[in-house]
């Protein structure tokens, strides 16, 4: 089966264990320039699902923090509509995940969603800015 992370254009072959459900690389089919140097290898697709994950557990905590902010009184997060939260991520070249919300959430609040980053994906893994 062919798979292409949201998080990049790059588009992997992998072959699914039928008892275990895991995922096996097959091949490389495109890699974009900050994956190329990983082309036709299997660290091709553990850094794809590695990048996948870490953006999906950022994502999420942004989530909470938002529905947080709601329910505490804090305000709106101006321009956040949820559908639009991927916009503000992207890799850099060191495979650090950036989360551009400057101007949509408070110091404060990116304080905390950088902590809880830090806490759930791994320091210097997630820049919230």
């Amino acid at each position: 089966m062919l798979w292409s992370p949201d998080t990049c254009k790059c588009v992997v072959e992998v072959e699914v264990d039928e008892e275990s459900g895991t995922w096996v690389f097959s091949s490389s089919i495109r890699a974009d320039e900050y994956h190329r140097p990983l082309m036709g290898q299997k660290a091709h697709l553990t850094v794809l699902l590695a990048e996948n994950r870490a953006r999906n557990v950022a994502l999420g905590l942004l989530i909470g923090l938002i529905g947080l902010i709601r329910l505490v009184g804090e305000g709106e997060p101006l321009g956040m509509a949820e559908a639009d939260y991927q916009g503000y991520c992207s890799f850099g070249p060191d495979g650090v995940l950036l989360m551009n919300l400057s101007g949509h959430l408070s110091r404060r609040q990116m304080g905390k969603l950088q902590r809880l980053c830090d806490s759930h994906v791994g320091i210097g893994r997630v820049l919230v800015t």
